[in-house]
């Protein structure tokens, strides 16, 4: 088995295996680094271009947070008068220097301070977001690559034991003992898992390079190790929604309605006219005087009324897509566990329901060919019924995996095996 696993990392590293002309032994190459499931997380979420443009969008609200003014800016205003020639005017020019300010009132400073407050929120909800969209990417392509690698390796295997059936009936039909064409059905068979193999070797180059480019490093198949799921993690027995409240896409929801909310308030802050408080230096007929004025709009025609009508819609649209996302979560969270412990029960008896049965039959069957005794076309069923058989064993283990892994991410798990 071990040499069978040698073969299959060199046909997927694309390197085929080969004897030294003196010592007969394979080149001596350092054993790579192992790469878990974990580690190929942490590299992705680290250099994935999706989650570093979601930082920066959330140090720019950071920022944004930061920065947001206490009050509005004042205006200045510097003014003259009687501007022209003396002799046409006649009149002395006047000046005028004056500083207004205004003054908001309605609570609009609280109420941008909080949407700024929401805005770093939501900011930092798409973070997670993120994460979680490679996560679920990585986890994927990594089981992909693992299924193909451990088919392959089957496939190798399986096929290295039909060629040994091979060598032994074409001695036989050179000594007239066998027909040949009990030696053609073997020869086919033989033929048809070379086939399978390859195509499972593409499927593994395949899932290679999207796992490598994901992670950010070349990753090779012998890296990969099978995540071991805690038997813990099916202990729950009924979802209700307060499980899902970690989920990224429920946080997502939950940060929209609240930034639509706090929207929603300034607007109706804005519909509070502001004073405008002006103070300064006028000269007039050779007179030096002061200025001061207090001035109020009329909230007569404008009162805000349009964007606060679109503010109250976003508020009512972001709680029902809230209410959306959740039963979605929840139901998606229960069809993920459901499945996870269904799969799960069935890899734990896959073994001694399937594979150790079809063992027996292979065994059986292999002995009576040897003696002399057999059916060949009993042996090749046999042969392919046990590789089916463990080939299902090794899928089911891994489906039974990834879709415990699925169940803990539907819960708004950041951790997995």
């Amino acid at each position: 088995m071990l040499l069978v696993m040698a073969m299959a990392a060199s046909i997927a590293g694309g390197v085929h295996p080969h004897f030294s002309e003196t010592g007969g032994s394979l080149p001596q190459t350092p054993a790579p680094s192992v790469v878990t499931l974990q580690d190929a997380i942490g590299r992705a979420r680290m250099r994935s271009p999706l989650v570093e443009g979601a930082r920066e969008r959330e140090r720019a609200a950071s920022l944004a947070r930061a920065v947001v003014p206490r009050t509005p800016n004042p205006l200045f205003e510097l003014r003259g008068e009687n501007f022209g020639p003396v002799s046409t005017t006649r009149l002395p020019r006047d000046v005028f220097a004056t500083v207004s300010q205004p003054i908001e009132l309605g609570g609009k400073r609280g109420a941008r301070l909080a949407d700024a407050a929401a805005a770093g929120s939501l900011a930092s909800v798409d973070v997670a977001t993120a994460e979680w969209a490679v996560t679920a990417d990585v986890v994927e392509t990594y089981i992909d690559a693992l299924r193909a690698r451990d088919v392959m390796a089957t496939l190798l295997e399986q096929r290295q034991g039909v060629g040994e059936l091979v060598d032994i009936l074409a001695q036989r039909v050179r000594e007239g003992l066998s027909a040949e064409a009990d030696l053609r059905k073997f020869e086919t068979e033989h033929t048809r898992l070379a086939s399978q193999a390859t195509r499972a070797s593409i499927a593994l180059q395949s899932a290679l390079v999207l796992l490598s480019a994901t992670v950010g490093d070349e990753l090779r198949s012998e890296q990969l190790v099978a995540p071991r799921v805690p038997e813990s993690a099916l202990t729950r027995v009924a979802l209700v929604e307060a499980d899902i409240l970690n989920r990224a896409d429920v946080r997502t929801a939950v940060a929209r309605l609240e930034r639509a909310e706090t929207l929603a308030a300034l607007e109706r802050a804005r519909g509070v006219p502001d004073v405008t408080v002006t103070a300064g230096y006028k000269r007039t007929s050779g007179f030096d005087t002061a200025v001061a004025a207090v001035t109020v709009p009329i909230a007569f025609f404008d009162r805000n009324r349009v964007a606060i009508a679109h503010a109250a819609g976003d508020v009512s649209a972001a709680r029902l897509d809230l209410q959306r996302v959740r039963q979605r979560a929840l139901a998606d969270a229960q069809v993920r566990w459901a499945a996870a412990r269904d799969l799960s029960a069935q890899a734990a008896r896959i073994e001694g329901d399937l594979v150790a049965p079809a063992a027996v039959v292979r065994t059986a069957a292999r002995s009576a060919f040897i003696e002399g005794r057999g059916d060949v076309l009993q042996l090749v069923d046999a042969e392919r019924v046990y590789g089916e058989a463990s080939r299902e064993a090794l899928e089911l283990r891994l489906d039974a995996t990834l879709a415990t892994i699925h169940a803990r991410l539907a819960l708004g798990e950041t951790t997995v095996p």
